[in-house]
């Protein structure tokens, strides 16, 4: 009889073990992608800060791109917006939906108005436009080690959760997925929208 309360003893203290490892395991990974977008926000929030400048001081000379400045005024604003809100968030798909999108319109967007900027000499001469370009890209190259980073976690934090037991933990925990939002051009070191 003593062995089996012994055995029983030690067959609960293992199973509270491996619960504590693998709900450590999860929480940590979930833990540090947060804090690693809590870091890209810094960039993020930089960015949006120099696009109202940029469409204002854009907008007399490029006013056959008027359409691609104002969207890329509304998708900034948008994910300004939502940027506190998803970096408390940014597991949650429902929030980070929206954001993903607005971001990827403000890619596309400074992308096609780069694009412009070369192919127009009046506005390619204009000093005050290519230093606010100048620093959106600087930010951009400055963010794709830490989005590198946290796509990184953000996969293994969701390889771990598809398998089990950790799938079941995250299950109970309601751990849901987490999302990614930018995928890393190696060659070119420059942002491109993500795919859905």
């Amino acid at each position: 009889m003593r062995t089996f309360f012994l055995i029983l003893f030690f067959l609960v203290v293992g199973g509270l073990f491996a619960f504590m490892f693998f709900y450590n395991k999860l929480i940590t990974l979930r833990h540090r992608f947060r804090v690693l977008f809590s870091n890209l926000e810094i960039y993020l929030k930089r960015r949006y800060a120099i696009i109202p400048d940029l469409v204002s001081n854009a907008k007399p000379q490029m006013e056959e791109e008027s359409d691609i400045l104002d969207t890329l005024l509304s998708a900034g604003s948008r994910a300004e917006e939502s940027i506190e809100e998803v970096s408390e968030h940014p597991e949650d798909p429902e929030i980070m939906g929206p954001f993903i999108e607005a971001e990827k319109q403000v890619t596309v967007s400074l992308k096609k108005i780069s694009d412009a900027v070369k192919e127009n000499p009046a506005v390619k001469a204009d000093p005050t436009i290519l230093e606010l370009l100048d620093k959106i890209f600087s930010t951009d190259k400055l963010m794709i080690r830490g989005i590198r980073e946290y796509n990184e976690t953000v996969e293994e934090y969701n390889e771990l959760r598809r398998i089990s037991p950790y799938s079941i933990l995250a299950e109970k925990l309601n751990l849901p997925e987490a999302v990614s939002f930018y995928t890393v051009d190696e060659d070119k070191e420059q942002l491109e929208p993500g795919e859905e």
